[in-house]
């Protein structure tokens, strides 16, 4: 808006009073303030009043109609809807989990709690004293950035208020070694020699059908068909990432295994998952490190990478492989398929430097 500096009559001349005012309109808002000494310093609360205004820095706008609502009931409010959408579990329950940690550890109890300045602060340097793993990585950084875009939108809705998140700077994600691995053949004939007979079954299925855990967890015997030829499962489209209705392959081996231990259809095939802890255990009774310095490991997802490790050795295809992991884009699959190898032209190109030994 403006500096400005009130006129008044008196004894019939105009005069000018002697303090500034300042006026700031952001998002259809007006902020005003008066009585600066000077013009320069009704000039320096405007600017960072605007600043402040644009950052989001003075918290959500008091016009929301859930702007005094406590967070905790917005953050059950807003994952049950989720959940009605029937958005993967695992994608609710992450989020959940992010926003109440976001909540405790910036200190928001109300919607109008929740600021920029704040995000940035708890970013910069975020408290280790609770008892949880402290959040080093840009990229998780940026996904809890993204988890509460999508709750504040959602609080927003059917308003005229703009989301000042929307505006906040992602941070620069810096591609490290990456988090998991794929086993090799020897180490999964070591794990596979080295378990129970029901840990066995579910280390050949996620060998040979490597479904998510959400997935796994609700198969039942009835999704297994044995008996046709060939054999296949039914993927229900409530328990699938893609929400879509598929169908994986069973491999030989497989099959005469789940033959073996077949139940009811309506019984679950796996009683339980194992955790990530009973996977370290598993591994490390077979004589394999699971983990090195906390990356590299070999947890249940890990089992996709080795799939399609698996599968290019086998000669399958790049298509072929996305279609056998259910993955929506083909690019999920080539970032692991082609994980071992350099651009063929690259190579060729450094091969024609002339030698100097």
């Amino acid at each position: 808006m403006s500096v400005t500096r009130r006129k008044y009559s008196s004894n019939g001349k105009t005069r000018r009073a002697a303090t500034y005012s300042a006026a700031v309109r952001v998002n259809g808002k007006l902020y005003r303030k008066g009585g600066f000494p000077d013009k320069e310093t009704a000039t320096y609360w405007e600017n960072q009043k605007r600043l402040s205004l644009i950052r989001g820095d003075i918290g959500m706008p008091d016009n929301s109609r859930v702007t005094a609502q406590k967070l905790p009931d917005l953050i059950e409010a807003f994952t049950e809807e989720l959940r009605r959408a029937k958005r993967d579990n695992m994608y609710t329950y992450t989020t959940e989990k992010r926003l109440f940690r976001l909540c405790d550890e910036c200190g928001w109890y109300q919607l109008r709690d929740i600021t920029l300045e704040k995000f940035y602060g708890w970013r910069s340097n975020p408290p280790t004293d609770r008892g949880r793993k402290m959040i080093k990585s840009a990229k998780t950084f940026n996904q809890y950035l993204e988890s509460l875009q999508q709750f504040i939108e959602w609080c927003l809705r059917g308003t005229s208020v703009n989301n000042p998140f929307m505006r906040a700077t992602p941070m620069r994600e810096i591609e490290q070694i990456p988090y998991r691995r794929a086993a090799t053949r020897d180490e999964l004939k070591a794990l596979l020699g080295s378990v129970d007979e029901n840990r066995k079954l579910f280390y050949l299925f996620v060998i040979y059908t490597p479904l998510r855990r959400d997935t796994l967890s609700n198969l039942t015997w009835g999704d297994m068909h044995l008996d046709t030829s060939p054999a296949w499962i039914s993927i229900p489209g409530l328990h699938n990432k893609s929400r879509r209705i598929e169908k994986s392959a069973i491999h030989d081996d497989l099959l005469a295994a789940l033959k073996e231990r077949r139940k009811a259809a309506s019984k679950p095939v796996f009683e339980s998952i194992p955790s990530v802890d009973e996977i370290r255990a598993d591994w490390e009774n077979a004589g394999i490190t699971f983990d090195i310095k906390g990356r590299q490991r070999l947890d249940l997802h890990s089992f996709r990478k080795t799939a399609i490790k698996l599968l290019k050795a086998s000669g399958v295809s790049l298509d072929q492989a996305s279609k056998i992991l259910h993955h929506k884009h083909e690019s999920t699959t080539k970032k692991y398929y082609d994980e071992d190898e350099v651009n063929p032209p690259i190579v060729e190109a450094v091969k024609k430097i002339e030698s100097i030994v």
